[in-house]
């Protein structure tokens, strides 16, 4: 109990029962040149994209071989293949497309994604967005209507 009175958070408490027995999985700094953006400049050439990207998910216990685990190479060249299919207009449109494709192995339930521009704008060193998905969070965003 803590001081005032109230019942303190257990260790096991919900969310640290939901992360036992998750294993966390990252690539950071995976740099592709890609055709992002919606200026006219951006539409004719390629440009640097960094992907960092992390994982959790349920894994056989204990991981023996790599078909008990996520292999990096494979989504990385998932995620390549995604980004090298066409021009995106919008970095927030393909960071979702991205969290949709890592989130199609049943095993992982959480996906933090971030992308960023490098070269997007002079003033600084990096743009980009980033975002977070949970397995149970997969609905369609609010639309605006306005």
């Amino acid at each position: 109990m803590s001081a005032d009175g109230s019942l303190a958070a257990s260790p096991f408490s919900k969310s640290a029962q939901e992360e036992q027995g998750l294993t966390e999985i990252f690539v950071e700094g995976f740099r592709l040149r890609a055709r992002i953006g919606v200026n006219a400049s951006e539409q004719e050439r390629s440009q640097a994209l960094l992907i960092d990207f992390s994982l959790k998910a349920r894994l056989a216990s204990p991981v023996q071989h790599l078909s008990d685990t996520l292999c990096y190479e494979r989504l990385t060249q998932a995620i390549e293949a995604e980004v090298m299919a066409r021009h995106h207009p919008l970095l927030e449109r393909l960071a979702e497309q991205l969290a949709e494709l890592l989130l199609k192995d049943a095993r992982v339930v959480e996906v933090r994604l971030r992308l960023t521009k490098p070269e997007a704008l002079r003033e600084a060193q990096a743009a980009g967005v980033a975002v977070h998905r949970r397995r149970a969070a997969l609905t369609s965003p609010v639309k605006n209507h306005g």
